[in-house]
């Protein structure tokens, strides 16, 4: 399937500074923070896409989250299409 490209991946982290020195100290991906509706993550870049880290109890991520990769964000240019293909390919979109 194309038309979507990969925007970033959300990562919950129960030490989200411990993360946030692997990713940014470690493997030296530049850093930024963002806001992702009342929350502020910070999100490293790696070429096009990124990784954000979360606090489990982050309220972006909603509730009962266990550690790891929490979602994965794509971007497109028609996304109501492509929330329809992943649908009919047995994704929650």
């Amino acid at each position: 399937m194309k038309g979507f490209g990969l925007s970033y991946i959300a990562l919950a982290s129960k030490n989200v500074a411990a993360a946030s020195r692997v990713f940014g100290d470690l493997l030296g991906l530049p850093r930024s923070d963002r806001r992702f509706g009342d929350s502020t993550a910070p999100v490293f870049a790696i070429g096009e896409t990124a990784v954000a880290v979360f606090s489990p109890d982050d309220p972006f991520l909603g509730e009962d989250v266990r550690t790891g990769v929490h979602h994965v964000a794509l971007a497109a240019a028609d996304p109501q299409g492509v929330a329809q293909a992943l649908t009919a390919a047995g994704f929650r979109a």
